[in-house]
């Protein structure tokens, strides 16, 4: 069913698209759609955690890697905006009508987790001399989740008379915020 929004919800817009039909074609009753979701919003709600979900499992994974804090960032930043711009209308309703920035359950254990890789990330580079010791990794981190949130509603906004390249946008401030702490 997720699937199945997902496509039409790109497709057509989040408006657009009636629980019947992603009922109809994820071949699932209209009883079975709301044994899983009480509403169409809460399919925002999954897929705002599949992207949440997605850009964790990123960080994680660069925590065994031997990129530097920085690149590995600047990378999954990247990747993010790449997501983001594949579809952004529908991008723009998962950013303002899901619970992505009032997070609760698994979506705000998701997002824990995603502060916590990146904290990781960055206490990392603080042992190995790359990045100040005197800088709060967890501050770092909201710093750097805050800077990918706000350009990404900008973008997605068209708050810009040019949208430029958002995977690009997030990168490049991604590299103006580690500027600021490393040695």
């Amino acid at each position: 069913m997720v699937e199945v929004a997902r496509e039409l919800f790109a497709e057509r817009g989040f408006d657009a698209v009636a629980v019947s039909e992603i009922a109809d074609q994820a071949r699932v009753s209209l009883k079975t759609f709301y044994n899983y979701f009480p509403s169409k919003a809460a399919l925002l709600d999954e897929i705002a955690l599949e992207l949440v979900v997605a850009t964790t499992e990123h960080l994680e994974g660069s925590l065994a890697g031997p990129e530097t804090a920085r690149s590995a960032i600047e990378r999954i930043a990247a990747a993010f905006g790449r997501s983001i711009a594949r579809a952004p209308d529908f991008n723009a309703a998962i950013f303002q009508r899901s619970g992505l920035f009032r997070a609760e359950g698994e979506l705000r254990d998701v997002e824990l987790r995603m502060y916590d890789a990146l904290a990781a990330l960055i206490r990392r580079d603080q042992a190995s001399g790359r990045l100040r010791d005197d800088v709060d990794p967890l501050a770092l981190a909201e710093v750097l989740v805050a800077a990918w949130m706000l350009i990404s509603l900008n973008w997605l906004a068209r708050w810009w008379k040019s949208r430029g390249n958002l995977a690009e946008r997030l990168r490049s401030a991604t590299g103006v915020v580690f500027e600021g702490v490393e040695r």
